[in-house]
């Protein structure tokens, strides 16, 4: 579906403009929904679906597990990496000193000068890299926040959302939590979520994260 903005005029000569998407496909039958309406059924859903429950802090604390472990691997590996780079870099600086000590033509001085110069930034520069990144390897193992923290975050995200001003920032986040929204009839009759927010928005009594729109919001959108 394409967004798509039509103007119908008013009473006092005036035009109102309304969001709309589309589809121009030939096999949609010209299936439309306003943006308003898509917003509506979005809040609804995590109104009525909190991320905040017992039984979404329990996936969430094995899925922060499982990615402690690959973080793990990935930041040794990665700190092997630039402790192999600075120790060759160390070890060609040292070189280069020795041969500027030894040598007496002007020229090939100013070379090895500039050569030692070189290793000592890249020196300096890995090791400011290894300094940063085993600080971000001591601060994931107390990333994990506690069922309060958790709870506190995402019990209210769908009042969050709706304060947010800029178009940009509010699609990220829904391109974020959503996979599909399906439309038919000019309403959204079933929402589909990206994991892991489809495993954590689950009801602590319903596993089933679709959502045809309430009637009570088909209502206020007709108004």
């Amino acid at each position: 579906m394409y967004p798509s903005i039509t103007a119908k005029p008013k009473k006092d000569g005036t035009k109102t403009h309304y969001y709309y998407f589309d589809c121009k496909q030939p096999n949609c039958g010209k299936e439309e929904v306003r943006a308003k309406a898509v917003l509506e059924a979005v809040y609804a859903f995590l109104d009525r679906h909190p991320l905040g429950t017992k039984a979404g802090y329990a996936h969430y604390v094995e899925e922060m597990k499982r990615l402690a472990v690959e973080r793990a691997k990935e930041a040794k590996d990665e700190l092997k990496s630039l402790v192999a780079r600075k120790n060759s870099t160390d070890r060609r600086r040292e070189e280069n000193k020795e041969l500027l000590r030894g040598e007496t033509d002007a020229d090939l001085r100013r070379e090895f000068k500039r050569d030692v110069q070189k290793d000592v930034a890249a020196s300096l520069e890995l090791a400011e890299k290894i300094k940063t990144l085993k600080k971000v390897k001591e601060a994931s193992t107390d990333a994990m926040a506690s069922m309060e923290e958790f709870v506190e975050l995402f019990r209210n995200i769908a009042n969050l959302a709706r304060k947010i001003d800029s178009m940009a920032d509010l699609d990220y986040i829904m391109r974020k939590l959503l996979t599909n929204l399906t439309v038919k009839g000019g309403k959204i009759i079933h929402i589909t979520q990206n994991s892991p927010f489809r495993e954590l928005c689950a009801s602590e009594d319903d596993v089933d994260c679709s959502l045809v729109t309430p009637r009570r919001v088909e209502l206020r959108l007709q108004a």
